[in-house]
Parts: C-alpha cells; structure tokens; sequence
C-alpha cells in the first residue's frame, strides 16, 4: 500500500509520555488503557504522567482552574520534549496522516513527545500550541479520550512499522 512508502526498515523506538489533568476512574477504561499501553510497549518508551485536577464549583471558577492547572502542567513537562495538545479546535487527521504527523512531530524517534489532554474545563491559553489535534469535534469524557489516544496511536505505531493492523 501507498502509505508503507514512509515507513522505516529500521527499529525506531519512540519516545512518548501522555500527560492528562485528571485521574482514570478505575473499570473497564483503566482496563483498556493497560491492554493499549502493553500493545505499545514494542514500538514506543510510554510514561504516563496524571496532573491531579483542581477542585471548582461553577464555571466562574474556570479562569482561576485553568490557571492554576497550566502551572502544574508546565512543571510537569519532560525536559525536551515537544508538547502536543489536544485540542477541539486542533487540526483533525485521518490514521495514516496522524502516523506521519507523529513521525515528522518526533524528528523520525528522536524527539520525546509529550501529548496533553486538559481536564473538565479545557487548558489554559497558554498552553494551547501550533502543535495541537483533535481527536473529532465531538467531546468525549476525559477516560474515553485517553484510550481513544492509545489506539490511534498504537494504529498509528503499527502503520509506521509496517505491522498489520491498519487496513
């Protein structure tokens, strides 16, 4: 196929750590997100990194929310690393386009990604980047989205390698 023209014979270990505001609820989502990150342990160093949400009342809270999780998110960053977000407002990508993407994002493996999803009231202006996507303009809950992330990922690693996966 078309898309295994950009694939590397080579083994490129990717290095990649998704950071969400906001602790998996434990159940079936914390079940798919074990069953994801050992499917992806083969293609990619995986961290994961829970930025505990701050507690609010009413959406007049947002503002101050939002400041005070940007300060723990940016604390939090890995040295090196590119952040992503994602963002409804981000750029949308089909599987193969996002495979590519994370190949050009990481430098072909070399560069440490660092992928955000915000928790209940979005991220913070300052931490909203060029390098930002969306998953679809619809809005998921907070566990739906990580495990949404894993497969594309996991989809995307296998596209990347070549693996039969993707059809």
């Amino acid at each position: 196929p078309e898309f295994l023209s950009f694939c590397y014979p080579v083994i490129i270990m990717y290095h990649i750590t998704l950071m969400t505001v906001g602790k998996q609820k434990p159940g079936p989502y914390t079940e798919l997100t074990k069953a994801y990150q050992k499917r992806l342990q083969s293609f990619v160093k995986l961290e994961a990194i829970e930025i505990p949400e701050t507690k609010f009342s009413s959406q007049k809270d947002r503002d101050r929310v939002l400041k005070i999780e940007a300060e723990k998110i940016q604390k939090a960053i890995p040295k090196n690393s590119l952040l992503i977000t994602l963002d409804a407002e981000g750029k949308e990508f089909d599987s193969i386009a996002f495979a590519k993407q994370i190949d050009t994002w990481s430098e072909h493996g070399a560069m440490h990604l660092t992928f955000l999803i915000g928790g209940p009231l979005g991220l913070h202006d300052s931490l909203k980047t060029k390098t930002s996507f969306s998953l679809s303009k619809l809005t998921f809950p907070h566990d739906l989205a990580r495990n949404m992330f894993l497969e594309q990922l996991y989809r995307a690693m296998t596209i990347l390698k070549g693996k039969t996966y993707h059809y």
